[in-house]
């Protein structure tokens, strides 16, 4: 996480960080699947991803034809603990 702003923008809505809750325990989903769990369009589910990419949260892996995606390996253990606190105290609102 290198850039403060674009994370905090990369989550300020709540899609992304459904997308995010998804994937921070270590899971890998395909974008169909991301579409599935939150009933999304596609167009619009990959723009949320490419936003979360840019921001260096997610990264993703061509499978033949479809894409799978799962936190970036960047992020340290301090990174992915201030995340889960983001996305704990979002939750409870």
């Amino acid at each position: 996480m290198s850039n403060v702003d674009k994370v905090m923008s990369a989550l300020s809505k709540k899609v992304r960080r459904d997308v995010m809750r998804l994937l921070v325990d270590g899971g890998e989903l395909r974008l169909f699947e991301l579409m599935e769990k939150l009933d999304i369009p596609q167009s619009n589910m990959s723009r949320h991803l490419k936003k979360l990419k840019l921001a260096g949260l997610v990264q993703d892996e061509r499978d033949g034809q479809s894409v799978r995606f799962r936190i970036s390996n960047g992020l340290n253990k301090k990174e992915i603990t201030f995340l889960k606190a983001v996305l704990a105290l979002s939750e409870s609102r």
